[in-house]
């Protein structure tokens, strides 16, 4: 009995002594602690926030002031000259077209603004980036080229390169459609048939008098130099116009 006694006791004063200690742990951590850490922590994520807002305000500002109202007297100028009209796409994507409709055909000159203000190498030193480019070739700038003949609908497919540097279109390929929407179309399952469709050898691989008889062809239309110049400027213009856009869009959550 005397044991049952000590072992009783012995419980009875682990449970104190449990009670004690519980009670000390309890007291050293204040029940404030996770809310004053949250008020100290939520000052700078407010001063952050802030921070972007300002600063998108600013450049919005200065981006405003600095863009011209209206298209450019030139590119007005180039639009009125060459009876052309430009088709841009929905939203603020870089994808555009410019048309021009003859007497006989219609032509259709599909570019993408990036493609034309976007250099690969924005950060670099300027000799370095010289070298780079002596190494990696110019920049270069995809545009495709569908001259659709009113007459039977069939339309004329030329992939082309601008090169900014030297200020001229090289024809990567060439191809025919029986049906110009095959070749306009920008449904998945046109662009799945042309990637499919054979678009012929290299173009230069081709007889060079052949070469030379499709790049002339492609002049005649205007698929020239002062064409690359006025989709660099165009685009360079509409750039700007997305990039004020794309600010704006960002300060209505900011």
């Amino acid at each position: 009995m005397s044991s049952r006694l000590i072992s009783q006791a012995f419980r009875a004063a682990s449970k104190a002594s449990f009670a004690r200690v519980a009670t000390r742990s309890a007291v050293a951590v204040p029940k404030f602690t996770a809310v004053r850490a949250f008020s100290i922590s939520a000052r700078p994520q407010n001063s952050a926030f802030q921070s972007v807002s300002d600063n998108l305000k600013a450049e919005i500002e200065l981006e405003v002031a600095e863009l011209e109202s209206s298209l450019p007297e030139n590119l007005q100028q180039y639009i009125s000259d060459f009876n052309v009209k430009i088709v841009e796409s929905k939203g603020d994507a870089t994808e555009h077209e410019l048309i021009r409709e003859t007497a006989n055909e219609v032509i259709h000159v599909f570019f993408n603004v990036d493609h034309f203000t976007n250099s690969p190498f924005p950060d670099q030193d300027p000799a370095e980036e010289g070298a780079e480019l002596e190494q990696e070739g110019p920049e270069l700038a995809s545009v495709n080229v569908v001259i659709v003949k009113k007459a039977d609908n069939t339309a004329f497919h030329a992939e082309m390169l601008y090169d900014s540097e030297g200020e001229s279109f090289i024809v990567d390929s060439a191809a025919q459609f029986e049906n110009s929407a095959d070749a306009l179309s920008n449904s998945l399952e046109a662009d799945y048939k042309r990637k499919l469709s054979y678009r012929g050898p290299e173009f230069a691989t081709l007889d060079e008098n052949l070469q030379e008889a499709i790049e002339n062809y492609l002049v005649d239309r205007r698929i020239d130099q002062e064409l690359g110049l006025f989709l660099t400027e165009y685009s360079l213009y509409k750039e700007n116009v997305m990039y004020v856009n794309w600010l704006k869009n960002l300060k209505k959550f900011f």
